[in-house]
């Protein structure tokens, strides 16, 4: 089985042939699988295993999908939110891909903002890199650790709950931490 494509700009599946219309549930390959998106306003939802939801800009659903490794959308009108689970969770974000746990990856680009919900838990957030749109972490419950190396765009930290600690290392643009509940600890290395 090879990968595919599939772009919802045009209908078109360009790795296997064909048009695609009134999709309900788009299920990837065991490869990695592109979905291109639509050209106008998107909110996009991915959770554990790169499986979620595409909306239009009023919320209405467009269809789900799983089992998806790379997302485009269209960089000034698409929401990239990725939504994780209230357990403890090792997360690395770069400048186009994040990894969670080391049991699940995707790459992204063209999103005018991507956001991550770590939830619960006391979760370990290592920011390799941010792409140039805007980033927004939310970590909220548990002693949360962020280590944050670089930024290349606009990037808020929202650290809720407990006592968490931040780390910078360096950033290239914009960095607003709120701190939240707790005693927080923000360390400028």
């Amino acid at each position: 089985t090879s990968s595919v494509t599939v772009n919802l700009r045009d209908g078109s599946t360009p790795t296997i042939g064909g048009k695609t219309s009134r999709i309900e549930t788009l299920i990837g390959t065991p490869q990695s699988d592109t979905l291109i998106g639509p050209v106008s306003e998107s909110l996009w939802f991915v959770t554990q295993a790169a499986h979620g939801e595409i909306q239009d800009g009023s919320g209405a659903g467009l269809f789900d999908f799983q089992s998806f490794e790379a997302f485009e959308g269209s960089p000034d009108a698409a929401t990239l939110s990725v939504q994780l689970s209230n357990s403890p969770e090792n997360v690395i974000l770069a400048a186009d891909s994040l990894t969670v746990d080391q049991q699940f990856w995707f790459s992204f680009n063209n999103f005018a903002v991507f956001e991550i919900d770590t939830a619960g838990g006391a979760d370990i957030v290592e920011i390799v890199g941010t792409h140039n749109q805007e980033t927004v972490l939310k970590t909220f419950g548990g002693q949360d650790r962020v280590q944050v190396q670089n930024t290349s765009g606009p990037t808020s930290i929202e650290t809720g709950e407990n006592s968490d600690v931040v780390t910078i290392h360096s950033i290239s643009s914009a960095l607003d931490i709120s701190a939240g509940y707790g005693s927080d600890t923000i360390v400028v290395a």
